[in-house]
């Protein structure tokens, strides 16, 4: 039976933003009551599956402590760092387009940068939302803070430094 079930496996079908091909393997995490613990099991994963194509799906179970709320905004983060880092590649450091393996590295260095720049906006954001302005103005001033820091860094870490200029 088993040489059976081997013979008529399939690739799984790849997730958006978890790899280019068919996944090699899926990984289904039901989170209960873990808001407090679910950002470190999706930066665990990401390290422990780094560099093989997978699909991780996790299960809201309508935990009352709010675990979809976290892990949701794990998920948009890691999805638009993957995005930029491809916009900015192809477009806006283009001249120094980063390709096969040094995609990838580059890939894992301006996600780590980011990462960075994601705390920093978060944490300016709540803390200007607790303790001096409303809403609006705490968000604007976590994006500038947060996009200032990525496209500074990143140009010199991830891309190596100032565009050189045509003669």
């Amino acid at each position: 039976m088993a040489a059976t079930l081997a013979e008529s496996a399939r690739p799984l079908p790849a997730a958006v933003g978890l790899g280019s091909g068919p996944a090699e393997l899926a990984i289904v995490v039901p989170p209960f009551n873990e808001s407090a613990n679910v950002g470190e099991l999706v930066a665990r994963l990401a390290r422990v599956l780094d560099g093989h194509a997978r699909a991780v799906v996790f299960v809201d179970d309508d935990s009352p402590d709010g675990t979809s709320s976290p892990l949701a905004q794990a998920v948009a983060t890691v999805a638009t760092m993957v995005f930029n880092f491809a916009v900015n590649n192809g477009l806006t450091y283009r001249d120094r387009r980063l390709r096969g393996a040094r995609w990838w590295l580059g890939l894992a260095s301006f996600m780590a940068v980011c990462s960075v720049g994601a705390v920093a906006n978060v944490g300016s954001a709540s803390y200007l939302f607790e303790h001096v302005t409303g809403w609006a103005v705490a968000g604007v001033a976590g994006i500038l803070i947060g996009a200032v820091w990525n496209y500074a860094v990143t140009g010199a870490y991830t891309w190596g430094g100032r565009r050189s200029r045509a003669s």
